[in-house]
């Protein structure tokens, strides 16, 4: 057994050392063994026209949708990926995550950390090449920091190519029909509602693939919003119409060499399961699959633009890539005819070895590539053998991330990897401090804004608001390697968050929206803004006609009109209708661990206590943030009424995860309310000790510390008082001094 192991393994890595050795060979080693065909020129050198200045990207990941020509792609990927070493997530069996799931980390193979692979110590995956559903947050854990990557086809093309490829005729009783694919579409709703295995790509396949559920395909605001995500979320969009000019692009977004680009088609399907698309059905097919049209005419528009950016550069480098590609697939590619009459592709017989080798790579597909590449991980120790059963995945609960509640301390350890999305008038800051002390506690690394306590209010976060930090200085004895905490107030962006602080746990608080909003328009005086200042019913004056007053924006204004939800990413543009809504939920509830609730404090600090694994000290706190009773207003039934409906997203918002809330804390109600009633004791014993109320001349109150207290309990207390703002000024000075960061 272990010999014919050591076989697998020399011949995947015997073929693989002659495909970096045909890299560097001469025109005369390419063209021996093959006079008889055209002489061709040195297919195989670096020559480039815009690489100078860039380094090959090694963290990628490929989401390959169906029948996009994405097969023939994701085998780019695998030559390049085993060109550099790269270390491939696989499939836990075959070369396939899922086709109906959404991707999730427990599909992947496990990985041995600290094995060697090719001489480098492997640290982590750096390549996903396989059909997966697009999931960002969990393809994000896999590969962090990657450059995401897919491809598109003409809908109406895909969705034939699909029907035919996956033999849909069979699960609907049409496959004695000539004409099958015409019959469904006649109907093609009533053949929809009875699904079977792959029938879910007859509909708008390629958003499902990018993570769409059908469920969402109800209108165009959402199509919107999903469109606009993915535009953000993908560093490159291929369009299949134009293979040639997309693997150019995806040669300059990664930094590639014209060697890594060059292809063999594979995928095709056989004549017998291609179907005529007459004018009349593409019509109609346009029509059922209008949202895949709608990605698919955005995404073609993104692409030329992309193309025509530098259109003199990109010509040229086009043109030698044809070149190439005419003379690879002049060395590579014969046809034979078979007894039956059809013709079939083949390498010819008269190359030299290492052609042979080279062009073997080529034909090679990703189920053998994935078969050979696992066999020698298993004999490198890379991964462990694997399990011949498919991964085990929850359906209700597959699509998130965030682990059960534990209650069992001692079995878990204290997160060091978290980002706290502070929500403006929720009660955030308090609970920002927490954080604070926490991260200074373990020596966390945290982000820090450029200047000042805060990232952005308006702007989505990005990681360019991040002061650099000096990878390999050190902080209380350890070396930096990266950032661990994110505490300060950012607009959430998800993917730029991953990138700063990978595999983190995410934490949020929302506050009932119409507290929320007086709170907000108190805090921030918006009155002033819209010339309300001297008016005592300002607040009143503003809910009389919100819509008017919110149409004239100033500094903070955004705040005035479910600011909840805007903190949490989604612009106002998108608040248009309750299935944009229910998207953006369901990708909240699928994003974040713990949304805690304002109302309902305390028990939101236990939760957060179980979620991080937490001590109670790690939760003992004095509130902040407050305002002054000048800036409140009072709020009578009617005007609520209003609220409600002016704020009804965020009303959506705060419902739902009200309602998430209370089912975590009722898991396991009496150890809850143990663990909440020792939290309320100690709560209590700090609060007397740390505070005292003194009148001030004016007749109003101060807290302050006693001065009694030893110096021990008066330096803890501090830390209790300390707001956010001195908190980074020191810790920001603290860094500069360490030379963990630069001197702003």
């Amino acid at each position: 057994m272990m010999a014919i192991k050591k076989g697998l393994f020399y011949t995947f890595f015997v073929t693989s050392t002659f495909l970096l050795v045909s890299v560097f060979i001469i025109d005369r080693q390419l063209t021996e063994g093959f006079a008889k065909k055209k002489k061709i020129k040195n297919i195989h050198t670096h020559a480039s026209f815009n690489h100078g200045a860039c380094e090959p990207v090694k963290q990628i990941v490929y989401v390959k949708t169906h029948k996009t020509g994405s097969t023939t792609t994701g085998t780019l990927f695998e030559r390049y990926g085993h060109k550099h070493s790269l270390i491939f997530a696989l499939p836990k069996t075959g070369h396939i995550f899922s086709t109906p799931d959404l991707f999730n980390r427990s599909m992947v193979t496990e990985l041995q950390l600290g094995s060697t692979y090719n001489g480098k110590m492997v640290t982590g995956f750096n390549i996903i090449a396989n059909h997966a559903r697009y999931n960002r947050i969990e393809m994000d854990a896999v590969v962090p920091n990657a450059k995401f990557i897919t491809i598109l086809r003409e809908p109406s093309d895909q969705l034939e190519s699909a029907f035919g490829y996956f033999e849909l005729a069979k699960g609907w009783g049409l496959e004695d029909k000539p004409n099958a694919f015409e019959i469904f579409m006649e109907d093609p709703e009533s053949y929809f509602k009875k699904p079977f295995f792959m029938s879910h790509l007859a509909s708008n396949g390629q958003l499902y693939d990018l993570g769409l559920d059908h469920t969402f395909l109800s209108d165009e605001p959402t199509l919107n919003y999903k469109i606009h995500q993915l535009e953000h979320e993908f560093d490159l969009v291929m369009i299949m119409e134009y293979y040639d000019e997309s693997l150019i692009l995806l040669k300059q977004t990664l930094c590639l060499q014209y060697e890594d680009i060059l292809y063999l088609k594979k995928g095709a399907r056989k004549d017998t399961k291609r179907f005529v698309i007459t004018p009349k059905m593409r019509e109609k097919m346009k029509i059922w699959n209008r949202y895949d049209v709608k990605l698919y005419n955005h995404f073609n528009e993104t692409f030329w633009r992309k193309v025509n950016a530098n259109r003199q550069q990109f010509d040229r480098e086009l043109e030698e890539f044809r070149k190439r590609q005419d003379d690879i697939t002049t060395m590579c590619v014969e046809y034979v005819t078979l007894s039956d009459g059809t013709e079939k592709r083949r390498i010819p017989q008269n190359l030299s070895k290492q052609n042979t080798a080279y062009c073997k790579t080529l034909f090679m597909g990703d189920g053998r590539f994935v078969k050979r590449l696992r066999q020698a991980y298993i004999d490198m120790r890379i991964i462990s053998e694997p399990e011949f059963s498919k991964p085990k995945i929850n359906k209700k609960k597959m699509n998130h991330i965030s682990t059960d509640v534990s209650f069992d301390h001692g079995m878990c350890e204290p997160v060091k990897q978290i980002v706290y999305v502070k929500t403006h008038k929720t009660g955030s800051t308090t609970t920002g401090t927490l954080f604070e002390r926490y991260g200074h506690k373990h020596s966390l690394i945290f982000a820090l804004p450029k200047i000042g306590h805060i990232f952005s209010t308006t702007d989505l976060f990005n990681r360019s608001m991040v002061t650099e930090l000096q990878l390999g200085s050190t902080y209380n004895e350890k070396i930096v390697t990266g950032f661990n905490i994110i505490a300060n107030h950012a607009r959430y962006n998800r993917i730029e968050m991953d990138a700063v602080v990978p595999n983190a746990k995410f934490i949020t608080i929302l506050r009932e929206p119409s507290d929320q909003l007086e709170s907000a328009f108190g805090y921030f005086e918006l009155a002033k803004g819209w010339g309300l200042e001297d008016m005592p019913n300002a607040f009143e004056i503003f809910m009389e006609n919100p819509e008017s007053y919110f149409k004239k924006p100033f500094f903070m204004s955004h705040l005035a009109s479910n600011g909840q939800l805007f903190d949490l990413g989604l612009d106002h543009r998108f608040l248009s209708d309750e299935p944009t809504l229910n998207y953006k939920i369901h990708q909240l509830e699928h994003e974040f661990d713990l949304v805690m609730i304002m109302e309902y404090y305390d028990e939101s600090l236990i939760l957060l206590k179980q979620t991080l694994c937490l001590e109670y000290e790690d939760i003992l706190y004095l509130k902040k943030g407050a305002r002054k009773d000048t800036k409140r207003f009072v709020i009578t039934p009617e005007m609520r009424e209003k609220m409600k409906i002016w704020n009804r997203y965020d009303i959506k918002l705060y419902n739902h995860f009200n309602e998430t809330f209370w089912r975590k804390v009722n898991a396991n109600k009496q150890q809850f309310d143990r663990e909440l009633e020792e939290f309320r004791k100690r709560q209590d014993d700090i609060s007397t000790m740390c505070v005292e109320y003194v009148t001030l001349s004016d007749g109003t109150e101060k807290r302050r510390i006693p001065q009694n207290l030893s110096k021990q309990n008066t330096a803890y207390c501090k830390t209790l008082f300390m707001g956010d703002g001195t908190f980074v000024k020191r810790l920001r000075q603290a860094y500069i001094d360490m030379g963990i960061i630069i001197e702003p």
